[in-house]
């Protein structure tokens, strides 16, 4: 009994080590890049982000992805953009970029658009996926000095400058389900590093996988 389940275990991890099998859901959303004409889907939840994304594989390693971030549910960050990845074998490195905006409320408002850039990395180990991101995100506000009346003292631009990374890594459940567990390590106002956070995901897939 035992002999078979350890040949299972390790049919199961080389199977999803195969090339074709580079394109799992969790690969794609966790390092970035999904197969050509392959939909990629993820959901993370946890203290203090949230994240939806949705992406889509074409040929040459191209992926547009559309994305919503909520920190505390307070911060809310929709963004598009595009993924190219640069290394696709037992490694994979992925580079993206996005466009979008920041929207916040009181006590402390900020609304603006943003831009992001940032690296996905890690390596296939049988079914896991451990990753690693690094990213630095830019966002613009106009801060104002407003009378009782509403008039208009003074407004000025505000930048705010933040460096994002993520730690974990992904499990792979079945050809087109899996999960990942990670920590958050933002910085806000750089060099100043905020709290860290963490998260629990699920991603999914559909369409050629490869």
């Amino acid at each position: 009994m035992a002999t078979w389940l350890l040949l299972t275990l390790a049919a199961a991890a080389a199977d999803f080590q195969d090339q074709d099998k580079q394109g799992h859901p969790t690969r794609a959303v966790l390092l970035g890049g999904s197969g050509e004409a392959h939909w990629n889907a993820g959901a993370s939840v946890g203290s203090p982000w949230t994240t939806v994304t949705v992406q889509r594989g074409l040929r040459g390693g191209w992926t547009p992805l559309a994305e919503v971030q909520a920190a505390s549910f307070a911060r809310w960050q929709p963004a598009v953009g595009v993924g190219k990845r640069w290394i696709d074998r037992r490694w994979r490195l992925t580079g993206e970029g996005t466009v979008g905006w920041t929207l916040q409320g009181d006590p402390i408002p900020f609304r603006g658009p943003a831009a992001e850039l940032r690296v996905k990395g890690g390596r296939a180990v049988g079914r896991f996926a451990p990753y690693l991101h690094l990213g630095m995100r830019s966002s613009r506000t106009e801060d104002r000095v407003e009378t009782v009346s509403g008039d208009i003292l003074r407004e000025e631009a505000r930048w705010e400058t933040t460096l994002t990374g993520a730690l974990g890594t992904g499990f792979l459940l079945t050809d087109r389900v899996g999960i990942d567990i990670g920590l958050d390590l933002p910085w806000v106002h750089m060099p100043n590093p905020s709290i860290p956070g963490m998260h629990i995901g699920v991603q999914t897939g559909w369409g050629r996988n490869q």
